[in-house]
């Protein structure tokens, strides 16, 4: 069988620059990546690539720009907003999956490095089992790239704990990128901008901050290669609750009402509807469910949370949903806990 039908103008530069093994213009290789996890239509590229390195990456941008190629880059595939229609059958498709080490976990400053073609499920796992917890982006949860979350819409996303930790983008410290031009730069308050600093701790300590310009960006300002993040402790005790509602209204007004608590005492907060709720518990009525998740690093501190929460009484609610009963809908709903 043929290795590959090297029809594609820049095939030979290409292969001479990441080796032919990380080069293909096969039929079925392109109809693999014409797609991402979106419902827009699929658009056919013209060649794939698969750099190892930022260097790597910066020939493969100069060699674009020399021959006025459009470049596609690309991470897991699991963007659910489409991606640019370039032109069709000549574009270069960057694959950054090679791009998949995690360099460091900093412990002391409690920072983790990692190249931008990991998966968030990867990253998650690892630095789970030194003890730490990286927010990364409630959906889709494995199989996205880190580099690809930050280039996605929202600014890399909305992590598990959004009700309380916020976006994901302002714990991203530093990444390292390589502009259109094949140039490769540093942001952060590292070595990038501050030639007397080797790790970067801070986004933002002496530095202007050019991180923010790069994340949403759908890869156009250009290509992410490496990322800094900023990690915390892992919290090892997760429990959940809830209260029913008689209509939305006072659903809402029990949802505002624990939001003005602070801190807040809940990680995750997630109203439900009258359809959802009976689809997840069996019931047929028209109520409306409030529930809640709590993350801790002892029973002691998850239960006074609790307590705080049941008894912030500037609500009325119509029962609460004991530990087990939420737990079971929090499940149905498709969240995943701890």
């Amino acid at each position: 069988m043929e290795a590959s039908r090297k029809h594609h103008p820049l095939h030979k530069e290409l292969t001479a620059i990441v080796g032919d093994k990380f080069v293909t213009d096969e039929e079925f290789a392109l109809w693999s990546v014409s797609h991402d996890s979106s419902p827009f239509p699929g658009k056919t590229s013209g060649i794939i690539v698969l750099p190892g390195s930022a260097q790597e990456v910066s020939e493969i941008l100069s060699l674009a720009n020399i021959t006025k190629t459009p470049v596609i880059p690309r991470g897991g595939g699991a963007s659910l907003f489409g991606f640019p229609t370039g032109v069709p059958g000549r574009n270069i498709i960057i694959q950054l999956t090679r791009l998949n080490k995690l360099i460091e976990i900093n412990k002391e400053n409690m920072t983790v490095t990692a190249q931008a073609g990991i998966t968030t499920g990867e990253l998650s796992a690892r630095i789970w089992k030194e003890g730490f917890h990286i927010h990364t982006v409630h959906t889709p949860l494995y199989s996205d790239t880190i580099g690809g979350l930050l280039a996605g819409a929202g600014g890399g996303g909305f992590p598990m704990e959004a009700a309380s930790a916020g976006c994901i983008w302002q714990y991203v410290l530093g990444l390292e990128v390589v502009l259109p031009n094949g140039n490769i730069v540093k942001t952060g308050a590292g070595s990038g901008t501050n030639i007397f600093r080797e790790k970067t701790f801070d986004r933002v300590f002496s530095a202007p901050d050019m991180t923010g310009m790069f994340i949403g960006d759908g890869g156009i300002f250009g290509i992410k290669t490496e990322v800094t993040m900023q990690i915390v402790p892992r919290p090892d005790v997760f429990e959940v609750g809830g209260f029913v509602f008689e209509e939305m209204e006072s659903l809402w007004k029990g949802m505002s009402s624990l939001m003005n608590i602070e801190p807040l005492p809940y990680s995750r907060i997630y109203g439900m509807g009258p359809e959802g709720f009976n689809a997840r518990t069996g019931r047929s009525g028209n109520e409306w469910a409030l529930l809640y998740g709590v993350l801790g690093y002892s029973r002691e501190e998850v239960g006074y949370k609790n307590e705080l929460i049941k008894g912030h009484r500037t609500f009325v609610w119509v029962t609460p949903i004991c530990c087990g009963h939420a737990l079971m809908t929090w499940n149905a709903a498709g969240f995943l806990l701890g």
